[in-house]
């Protein structure tokens, strides 16, 4: 198929600009679309009934019938960080993200 060096000019225009809008558009399509609610704020911790003394009554559950615990990192095991990086990212240490 021959195509005449005016068209091929004009194809030769318009491609550049397509990749470039695209490319735009791609990078710029998560500061265009909200986050989720669900997404946006801390987990909910499980609430806990305390007597006057402060010692816990009731463990409570959250709507979905799960219990939730803030935990501080360096009350983690070492091994569990390891084997969930493991399990999650093997070249976790290799690259920024």
């Amino acid at each position: 198929m021959n195509l005449n060096p005016k068209w091929r000019r004009r194809v030769f225009r318009i491609f550049p600009a397509a990749v470039l809008a695209a490319v735009l558009g791609w990078f710029a399509l998560p500061f265009a679309v909200p986050v989720p609610a669900g997404l946006s704020k801390d987990p909910a911790a499980s609430p806990v009934l305390l007597d006057r003394h402060g010692d816990p009554i009731l463990h409570l559950t959250l709507p979905d019938s799960s219990r939730a615990a803030p935990v501080p990192l360096e009350q983690i095991p070492v091994d569990l960080i390891a084997c969930t990086i493991a399990a999650e990212d093997k070249r976790f240490y290799q690259h920024g993200g």
